[in-house]
């Protein structure tokens, strides 16, 4: 992953977590699940399992995938509750992105927008 050889990284690492579905899913409550069984046959301690989240979170963003990357974030904070992972502040980036968008105006031929058009956050 230091490599900066994102695709490859995620190739290697999708196998193991159960493929990219699995980490595109809105999972609610089951965070217990996904982060119990995250890299579960590898034998690694959480810190390390952790560590790998939060790197794979990391590639996730650089290619522009952030509900896995958001799932990965969490799977790494209730792994290792101690180690900051960035959960918050992504999460808020993400929020800031859709509000964003919804006042983005829509160009058509018509005048009328069916939002409200404002400037950006």
């Amino acid at each position: 992953m230091a490599l900066n050889r994102n695709q490859t990284a995620l190739s290697a690492l999708m196998p193991l977590v159960g493929g990219r579905q699995k980490l595109e899913q809105e999972y609610g409550g089951n965070l217990k699940y996904l982060g119990d069984e995250f890299l579960y046959s590898t034998l690694l301690p959480n810190k390390d399992r952790a560590r790998i989240a939060r790197e794979a979170a990391a590639i996730f963003r650089k290619v522009d995938a952030p509900v896995p990357a958001l799932t990965l974030l969490r799977i790494s904070q209730y792994l290792d509750p101690s180690t900051q992972s960035g959960l918050a502040a992504f999460e808020a980036q993400q929020k800031r992105a859709a509000e964003n968008e919804m006042r983005r105006p829509v160009i058509t031929k018509n005048l009328e927008q069916e939002r409200n058009v404002r400037p950006r956050l």
